[in-house]
């Protein structure tokens, strides 16, 4: 564990990686990031990966993400978040104005997901970085970036790495 700030509203990073983090604990400290951006705290870097969150965890963090323009760094990368939790983080953002990068790899995203969180880059006018290396989006989920990309002229970095876009994906992208 690793922070970087006075702790209360001073606090702007919060590392947790690896830190054996399951469900619950994503719950209860997306309700503690809420309650502290309320109060005046912004945490602007929230790293999460390496731990055991998966969708309930991600579906926290969406709601956190809609409720509070703070956080502009979020890594969930190498957690167990799957298609409904991607969808819940891409509804969080989809008019979110501080998110500039997000990391879901090494997940379990495939083209729902990809398809989700494409349909909300068409909304969102922050998010520069996208990370989602070393997942499970095949060529239809590339597809529903590529669209998403049309959309959007923020995002400047789209990782898709380790995935099976295949060349009808590669050449849509």
């Amino acid at each position: 564990v690793r922070s970087r700030g006075a702790a209360g509203p001073g606090l702007q990073v919060l590392e947790l990686s690896r830190c054996q983090l399951r469900d619950r604990d994503g719950l209860a400290l997306a309700s503690a990031l809420r309650a502290g951006a309320r109060a005046g705290a912004a945490v602007k870097f929230l790293d999460l990966s390496g731990n055991f969150l998966g969708d309930r965890s991600a579906a926290a963090l969406g709601d956190l993400l809609r409720q509070a323009d703070a956080l502009a760094r979020l890594s969930l990368a190498s957690n167990r978040v799957g298609n409904k939790g991607a969808a819940a983080l891409a509804a969080g953002f989809r008019h979110n104005r501080s998110l500039v990068a997000l990391s879901l790899a090494n997940n379990a995203v495939s083209d729902p997901g990809a398809a989700a969180i494409a349909e909300s880059l068409a909304h969102n006018t922050k998010l520069a970085r996208l990370d989602l290396s070393y997942n499970e989006v095949g060529s239809v989920g590339a597809a529903a970036l590529a669209e998403g990309l049309r959309h959007t002229a923020a995002l400047a970095d789209l990782d898709l790495r380790g995935n099976a876009v295949g060349a009808p994906g590669a050449a849509a992208l």
